[in-house]
């Protein structure tokens, strides 16, 4: 697994998440010259509108669904 940076990012609004993450994968793609494969997500309307779903899709990410406040299931400690 290549590591990369960590990142955080502080939004006014759930609708900002969709063109923070295009910017983001931008980043992490060339930092680690690998292709993000998988985004999980804890059921978070903001990743079903405004294209988002689409834009994985045509991008190749595989979104999963998470059940929220279950941190063991995406693999780190949160």
């Amino acid at each position: 697994m290549t590591s990369v940076g960590r990142y955080d990012y502080f939004l006014k609004n759930k609708s900002d998440v969709f063109e923070t993450f295009k910017k983001w994968k931008a980043i992490v793609e060339t930092e680690a010259s690998l292709k993000l494969k998988c985004l999980r997500s804890n059921h978070g309307g903001e990743y079903i509108d405004g294209g988002f779903k689409e834009y994985c899709a045509v991008n190749g990410i595989r979104m999963e669904k998470i059940i929220p406040s279950t941190p063991q299931q995406n693999g780190i400690a949160k």
